[in-house]
């Protein structure tokens, strides 16, 4: 069957929804044949078979994120052996004096630590929230939340620095 076309098909049928005249309608039974009915019912089909497995895929991928987030661990950086307590890593060093048992091990690199202090950043959005909710006036209210911030920022850098005292 040739291309159908689209455009003609939604015109034809557009005129004879509107103007039941009998040439309207004869118009719209000689563009939609059987055959053209039957190809639309099938690409509606297979475009529904498309959207179905796309959904699939895509649901496969968001539970392979969330999966990657929950363990929140990359792939594995290196592999090592432990024989008889001692470990040798990639073929290049020996270790003595760790806890792992004899057999093939796959190690992981930690996630790398927060530079800036938690509070530190919760103090700061706070200060930009605050900035946009209420323009910098000079007003006790502004005041009051500025001191609040720098002494939350404050506290947060000596817990930190203190080793979380």
């Amino acid at each position: 069957m040739s291309e159908i076309n689209y455009q003609a098909l939604r015109e034809v049928a557009e005129a004879a929804k509107g103007d039941t005249t009998w040439q309207n309608l004869q118009a719209f039974h000689a563009a939609a044949t059987p055959e053209v009915v039957q190809a639309l019912l099938d690409e509606n089909e297979r475009l529904c078979r498309d959207l179905i497995a796309r959904n699939g895929e895509i649901e496969g991928l968001r539970e392979w994120a969330e999966e990657l987030e929950a363990r929140e661990v990359a792939l594995p950086v290196a592999s090592c052996i432990v024989e008889d307590g001692c470990m040798c890593v990639d073929g290049f060093s020996e270790y003595v004096g760790h806890s792992l048992p004899d057999g093939m091990h796959e190690l992981y690199a930690a996630p790398p630590a927060s530079v800036v202090p938690e509070g530190l950043v919760k103090a700061v959005r706070f200060y930009e929230q605050v900035k946009c909710e209420n323009p910098p006036v000079e007003t006790g209210a502004w005041k009051d939340a500025v001191d609040w911030v720098l002494n939350e920022a404050c506290q947060a850098v000596n817990i930190d620095a203190k080793g979380g005292a």
